[in-house]
């Protein structure tokens, strides 16, 4: 760690860490996460709760849901861990300008291939799930590849967008911002 008197105290971690974590934490356990949805909601707002409640993670199995419990704490954690590499790599080398599509990007990015990651690596070590248990929060609709793949997908690419939106002013904010040069430094080549 380094202390410079134009940036302030540099973070070792990324912009936007502890918000990610702080966000998973709290709205992500599985205590808050089924308070949220056990209202009386109707099912777009129900689907708005499941979209918020994407990354969850579970210390127990719900309902015997074995692939449902290791399926959500594997696309929590591969979320997690996506966003931060990916919000490190926009760091190191974002050189002024806008921040909004390469975070909301990121996030999008991130919650979609952590869902994909984590149903398939839950699908390859316990097989695939049962129709009848793989749903917590919303209705299928019929037709297993859509209910059990391209649902969750949009619902993480819906997350993905909001959580990029309430993430890019916090990153912008922590952004370390460059120093402007002195006209009298020489240039060096090297």
């Amino acid at each position: 760690m380094t202390i410079s008197a134009a940036q302030g105290i540099r973070s070792p971690s990324p912009p936007g860490t502890v918000t990610v974590v702080a966000y998973v934490l709290l709205t992500g356990n599985q205590w808050v996460s089924r308070w949220l949805v056990s209202g009386d909601l109707p099912e777009g707002g129900r689907w708005l709760v499941a979209s918020l409640t994407t990354v969850r993670w579970r210390l127990t199995p719900e309902r015997g849901n074995e692939w449902g419990f290791w399926a959500a704490n594997l696309r929590t954690l591969f979320f997690v861990g996506l966003l931060i590499f990916g919000l490190a790599r926009l760091a190191r080398s974002a050189r002024g300008g806008g921040v909004l599509a390469p975070v909301v990007g990121t996030s999008v990015l991130g919650a979609c291939a952590a869902t994909l990651l984590g149903n398939l690596v839950a699908a390859v070590f316990l097989g695939w799930p049962s129709y009848e248990t793989s749903w917590e929060y919303s209705t299928p609709q019929g037709d297993e590849f859509s209910d059990l793949v391209l649902a969750p997908m949009t619902t993480a690419a819906f997350f993905g967008l909001l959580f990029g939106l309430v993430l890019t002013p916090v990153v912008a904010r922590t952004r370390p911002r460059r120093v402007a040069r002195r006209d009298h430094e020489p240039m060096s080549f090297w």
